[in-house]
């Protein structure tokens, strides 16, 4: 349900020690990152264990990110900032009571949680990476009603963890902190498997979370007024994305079902899910071209 996203938005949101996107310098980027839940689409590299059963092909997940930057002392540079990846299938619901973190459990001591610390506070070469994180794994409790759950999981008392590595974002003076890659070694139970990641961050100005669609109409940056709108056709007003206009997208249908976006915002229906339209760095010049955002091969393919 919507109250869930929120919810796990909250939760983790409370968590961060400084806000980001407000005060990056135009000659020096300083590593900002989108914070709340980003969309992540997995390509498989390869697999062990197929023999056990437990090889599932994981296609995506929502992951949720915030980056924590501690004060400087006077006089000396700032620490190096540290991220923080939580894979939304680990959200407190699904959580034995003894795994759930305490007042006094620190951020780099939750074990659901996926932590690491950038090469430098500035970006080279327009990315800022994160060569290791630790792990997030968790035996879950009993399975929610979620497709993605269903899918990920399969029944109650598994093992699954995260160890994500290469983490890169975007970050330049147009586009800071809003697309991501990665490396994935993803185990569930007996078997390993290896992924690359594409993530990418837009808060929906209506759900506070990323953009349901049932056509590439959904996912136009803008505010439209178009009556084959999602948003509008569930009686809402209509809301942009929240997605970069400069990145072009598509309404990838085959991600939105997988991860169970349809529940997540109140329709039952199988949505898909607005996903950048390309590989990492894919930007476009919404400026020169206000059409840019579906000009990738995705959009043409499912106008």
């Amino acid at each position: 349900m919507k109250t869930k996203l929120f919810t796990m938005i909250a939760a983790v949101g409370a968590l961060a020690t400084l806000a980001t996107g407000c005060d990056k310098p135009d000659e020096t980027p300083s590593c900002l990152v989108g914070r709340g839940i980003w969309v992540a689409k997995y390509s498989k590299v390869d697999e062990t264990g197929t023999a056990s059963g437990d090889c599932v092909d994981h296609l995506g997940d929502f992951l949720n990110i915030n980056k924590y930057q501690a004060f400087p002392v006077q006089g000396q540079p700032a620490p190096i900032a540290s991220v923080a990846i939580k894979p939304y299938v680990y959200r407190y619901a699904r959580m034995k009571a003894a795994d759930k973190p305490t007042p006094t459990t620190t951020v780099d001591q939750r074990t659901d949680l996926a932590f690491g610390a950038f090469e430098s506070n500035f970006s080279a070469s327009d990315v800022c990476t994160i060569p290791t994180m630790s792990t997030a794994a968790l035996t879950t409790g009993s399975p929610s009603v979620d497709q993605a759950d269903k899918d990920t999981f399969g029944a109650s008392g598994i093992a699954t963890s995260y160890k994500f590595s290469n983490v890169q974002f975007l970050d330049d003076r147009l586009h800071p902190g809003q697309q991501m890659q990665a490396d994935l070694e993803y185990t569930r139970g007996a078997c390993t498997q290896h992924y690359k990641v594409t993530a990418v961050y837009g808060l929906n100005f209506l759900t506070g979370g990323p953009t349901a669609c049932l056509s590439q109409l959904d996912c136009d940056p803008h505010v439209g007024t178009d009556p084959n709108r999602l948003d509008l056709q569930l009686g809402f007003p209509a809301f942009a994305t929240g997605i970069n206009p400069d990145y072009p997208v598509f309404c990838d249908q085959t991600l939105g079902q997988y991860i169970g976006v349809g529940p997540l915002f109140l329709v039952n229906a199988p949505l898909g899910v607005c996903f950048l339209d390309g590989p990492f760095k894919t930007t476009c010049d919404h400026n020169s071209n206000p059409d840019c955002w579906k000009s990738g091969p995705g959009a043409a393919a499912n106008p």
